[in-house]
């Protein structure tokens, strides 16, 4: 990541959008909107996962 900076983002909105985007229930730019990421930067993400990569260690915000 450029800087080292990553915006944290809420883990169930995450996962619970990108399921929603899969199964066709909403659009790329409605989920960005819901997790609180531009589309580039969501896409980019959802690819990591898709492809079975790791996620940046600091992208969710702690649950406590």
């Amino acid at each position: 990541m450029a800087g080292g900076w990553v915006k944290q983002i809420d883990k169930d909105k995450f996962y619970g959008s990108l399921e929603m985007f899969l199964n066709g229930n909403i659009s790329l730019c409605k989920a960005a909107e819901m997790v609180g990421l531009s589309v580039p930067t969501l896409r980019k993400y959802y690819e990591i996962v898709i492809t079975g990569k790791k996620l940046p260690e600091n992208l969710f915000k702690d649950e406590n």
